[in-house]
Parts: C-alpha cells; sequence; structure tokens
C-alpha cells in the first residue's frame, strides 16, 4: 500500500541521515582543519619571504657578507623576542641604522637601546631608531655614550621637554651646529649633559 511504503520511505530517510550526518561532520572537519593549515602555511611563507626581503634590503647598504647578513638577521630576531617588538618592526630600523651610518658591528646595540627608548617613551620602535640614529650622526655620539643621552632625551619629556618623537624629527638639524656632544642645548628646552 502507498501508506506503508510512504512510511518506508520516511524510515530510509532517516536511516540514511542518521547514517551520513556524522560522516557530513567528519568531512567538513577535515576541510577546515586543511584550510586552517593551508592558511598557517601561506602565513609562515609570507612571513619568511617579508625577512628574507628585509635581509635583502639590509644588504643593500652594508657590505656585508650573506653569512654575516645571515647573523645580523637571526641577532634582530632574538633581540625582538628578547624585547617584544615585532621582528618587521626591529628589521626596518635595524636597515634605517645602518642606512644613517651606525656601523653593522654596532647596529644590533643601537637596535637596542632605541627599542628601549621607543618602549620608555611609548612610542614605535623606528622613532627610537631615528633618534639613536640623529644622536650618533648629528652629535657625534658613539655606542657608549647612546643609552644615557636617549635617556636624557626620554626623560626630558616628563619635564616639559621634547618627546622622543620629536626629539627624531627635529633635532638632526641642530646636531650640525655643534662640534661634540657636551651641553647640547636642544629646542630651548633642556641641556643635554654628556661627559665621559
Amino acid at each position: 500500500s502507498v501508506t506503508t511504503t510512504g512510511g518506508s520511505f520516511k524510515n530510509l530517510q532517516a536511516d540514511v541521515k542518521g547514517t551520513f550526518t556524522p560522516l557530513l561532520l567528519q568531512v567538513t572537519a577535515a576541510v577546515a582543519a586543511i584550510t586552517a593549515v593551508g592558511a598557517a602555511f601561506a602565513s609562515v611563507t609570507a612571513a619568511a619571504k617579508a625577512y628574507n626581503n628585509s635581509i635583502a634590503q639590509v644588504g643593500t647598504v652594508t657590505t656585508l657578507s650573506k653569512e654575516q647578513l645571515a647573523a645580523l638577521g637571526g641577532d634582530a630576531r632574538k633581540l625582538a623576542q628578547e624585547l617584544g617588538i615585532a621582528l618587521p618592526d626591529a628589521l626596518k630600523a635595524l636597515y634605517e641604522l645602518i642606512r644613517s651610518g651606525v656601523p653593522a658591528d654596532n647596529a644590533i646595540e643601537v637596535l637596542r637601546l632605541s627599542a628601549l627608548a621607543a618602549k620608555a617613551a611609548f612610542t614605535e620602535t623606528a622613532v627610537g631608531a631615528q633618534a639613536a640614529a640623529v644622536l650618533v650622526d648629528s652629535f657625534g655620539l658613539d655606542v657608549r655614550q647612546l643609552a644615557g643621552a636617549l635617556d636624557i632625551v626620554v626623560r626630558s619629556a616628563q619635564t616639559g621637554g621634547p618627546t622622543l618623537t620629536e626629539f627624531a624629527n627635529n633635532a638632526g638639524a641642530l646636531g650640525a651646529e655643534y662640534d661634540n656632544a657636551t651641553n647640547l642645548y636642544l629646542f630651548g628646552v633642556f641641556e643635554l649633559n654628556v661627559t665621559f
């Protein structure tokens, strides 16, 4: 009879649905997992490509060998992890420091000091690197003098002096007015007494 066939068809439908629903869920989960792995692989690949490009960019402003560049990149990676800064930001700042004249053998230390100053001033690593480059390039400081000078610049903002960003953006022009790094009068606001 038609009623019996209709009931059997409904039972068959329920059996098929009950059998294939868990399978469909497993297939859906597998597709989602594969998609996630693919996205993670793409992200890692993109990050590796960006890293390699950044190291190659640093190579354009140095005479370092491929091995030396790899070591410099490794040091930058370790420093970024140690200080909790983004590796791309560290590499960009490293490039800018070396490009501005910081010797490659001092660049990681200058990057460390720059990043610490930037963190203390609640600004980007690039700003700290720019300020360090100004102090090295325009004012003639060496790496041994840099920590104290950056500290003074950062602390000066607390007493009405320029912020690290203001210093980084404007102090370079002032550097040419001085023969040495002692008693630098910046912006008419504070005196940077660097004595060694």
